[in-house]
C-alpha cells in the first residue's frame, strides 16, 4: 500500500503535487476533445450513433466539471459520491453498449437502451394532470401540461428511432427466438445473444470498467449515497481525505472514458490531436503545471503532439 501511495504521488509531482490540478489537466483534455466531436457530429440523434455518443459525452464532461464544484466549493460528501455513482454507471454502459465490437449487437443494445430508459421515463410522467380546482391558476395548469406532454412526445419520438432501428436489425433472422425474447424484457444488459439469455448485474458491469476491475465494490457501495440509504443519512463528513478520495476515484473514471472516446471516435483522431495544439487549449492545459515542468511542457508539447499525427496519419 505504501508503495501505490509513492508511485500515486509521483504521479502527482509535475502539478505541483496538487490532485486539483492533475484532475483539471484531464479535465481539460476531455473538454478539448468532448469540444471535437460534438462538433463533427452535432446532430443528437438515436439513429445516428456518433451524435448520440457525442452528446452522450459532453453530458458526462459537465457532470465530471460540476463534480469538482461540488467537492471543493460546497464540501458536499453526499451529493458528490451521487455524482460518482452516476458516472461510473455511465461508464459501465459506455464499455457495455458502445465499445462493443459487434456492430449488430451494439446497435441493437444501444436501441433497447434508449427504449428501457424512455419507457421508464414515461411511466412517472403523468399523461394528465391531477390537481385540486383553484390549486394553481389555470395559466399555469396550461403551462404545466404542455410541457409534460412535450416530454412524453419527446420520449416517444425517441422511441421511434430506435424501434427503427429494431426493426432493421439483422439479428431478427440470426435468431428470431433470441431477439424476441430479449427486446420483450429490454435486455440491453445481456450476457450472450441467445433466449436464454441472463443479464450482467451492475456490479459485473463494474468489473469491466477498464482501469476498476480491483475496485469495482467501491462503486457498488456507492448506492448508499444514491439511494439515500443510512450511510449517507449517518456519516457527514467534511475531511479534506475523504474529499481527495472522491476526486480520485472520479479522475481514473474521466481518464477511462478518454480512453473509451479514442477508441470509439477513431476516425476523427487526427482532428482531436491537431485540437491539441489550440492556444486556448495548451494554455489551460499548461497552467495546471508547476513553475519547474510547464516551461519543459510547453517546449516539448507541439513536437509530441505531431509526432501523434504522423502516426496516425501512416497508420
Amino acid at each position: 500500500m505504501e508503495n501505490l501511495e509513492g508511485d500515486y504521488r509521483k504521479l502527482l509531482e509535475p502539478f505541483g503535487g496538487s490532485l486539483r490540478n492533475r484532475y483539471l489537466y484531464t479535465l481539460y483534455e476531455l473538454m478539448a476533445i468532448v469540444r471535437v466531436v460534438c462538433r463533427l457530429h452535432n446532430y443528437a440523434n438515436v439513429g445516428y450513433l456518433k451524435g448520440y455518443v457525442a452528446h452522450f459525452c459532453y453530458i458526462r464532461f459537465k457532470s465530471f466539471d460540476t463534480l469538482l464544484k461540488v467537492v471543493e466549493m460546497h464540501h458536499d460528501h453526499v451529493s458528490a459520491n451521487c455524482i460518482l455513482r452516476m458516472l461510473a454507471d455511465c461508464m459501465a454502459v459506455f464499455r457495455l453498449i458502445y465499445l462493443e465490437p459487434d456492430e449488430n449487437i451494439r446497435l441493437f443494445r444501444h436501441a433497447l437502451y434508449v427504449i428501457d430508459g424512455c419507457e421508464q421515463n414515461l411511466e412517472v410522467l403523468p399523461e394528465e394532470l391531477d390537481m385540486n380546482e383553484g390549486a394553481e391558476p389555470d395559466i399555469k395548469i396550461e403551462y404545466y401540461k404542455q410541457r409534460i406532454q412535450g416530454n412524453r412526445n419527446h420520449r416517444k419520438r425517441l422511441m421511434d428511432e430506435a424501434n427503427e432501428i429494431l426493426a432493421n436489425s439483422p439479428l431478427k433472422e440470426k435468431d428470431q427466438a433470441a431477439f424476441n425474447n430479449i427486446v420483450e424484457k429490454r435486455n440491453w444488459k445481456f450476457k450472450s445473444f441467445e433466449a436464454s439469455a441472463k443479464n450482467y448485474s451492475w456490479a459485473d458491469m463494474y468489473k469491466k470498467i477498464d482501469r476498476f476491475e480491483e475496485v469495482y465494490d467501491v462503486l457498488s457501495f456507492l448506492s448508499q449515497y444514491a439511494h439515500g440509504l443510512s450511510m449517507s443519512n449517518l456519516v457527514v463528513t467534511n475531511k479534506a481525505a475523504d474529499r481527495e478520495g472522491i476526486l480520485v476515484e472520479a479522475h481514473g473514471l474521466m481518464e477511462t472514458m478518454i480512453d473509451y472516446m479514442l477508441l470509439f471516435f477513431k476516425e476523427e483522431q487526427f482532428d482531436i490531436f491537431t485540437e491539441f495544439l489550440l492556444t486556448d487549449i495548451k494554455e489551460k492545459l499548461f497552467s495546471c503545471f508547476d513553475d519547474e515542468h510547464r516551461s519543459k511542457i510547453a517546449l516539448d508539447w507541439d513536437r509530441m503532439v505531431y509526432g501523434k499525427l504522423n502516426s496516425i496519419a501512416f497508420k
